[in-house]
């Protein structure tokens, strides 16, 4: 039960419906503390997004780690003339610090990620000042 996902679709659809049958009866909807609703999709998202930078900053802990590793057996291998297993070793250390670049980059997009999908939500309430607010949140949702 934990493991499934909403599907979007499926839940765009069930929020038209329900911003239907509510514009033609006159009532206001509470989107608070529903599972599906604009509120727990973020909370949702926000959690996945936290869960993803965690994970990020471990694989990047795990090649510190090796590039350590790979310093050090550079070091023994050249202390004992070994060139050639010297200049393979030194590769691989090249390929894991762009490794290691890469998963800075995305830690740091993971992070803008999340910093918009809190903002996004800071803005909505001066969005549905109007009339038109429910529109507002389908037309968000359906992004």
């Amino acid at each position: 039960m934990f493991g499934k996902k909403p599907d979007p679709k499926r839940t765009s659809r069930r929020l038209l419906c329900l911003v239907h049958s509510d514009l033609r009866n006159g009532k206001q909807h509470s989107y608070v503390n529903r599972h599906g609703t604009p509120p727990g999709e973020l909370r949702d998202s926000k959690r996945e997004l936290s869960r993803a930078q965690r994970d990020i900053l471990r694989e990047r802990e795990e090649l510190e780690r090796q590039e350590v590793k790979l310093v050090n057996d550079i070091k023994k291998a050249a202390k004992n003339g070994q060139e050639a297993t010297a200049k393979t070793l030194a590769k691989q250390l090249v390929r894991l610090r762009a490794q290691k670049d890469k998963l800075t980059s995305m830690h740091a997009q993971v992070g803008g990620v999340s910093v918009r999908a809190t903002v996004r939500p800071a803005c909505l309430p001066c969005a549905t000042c109007g009339a038109g607010w429910k529109v507002i949140l389908v037309l968000q949702m359906l992004r």
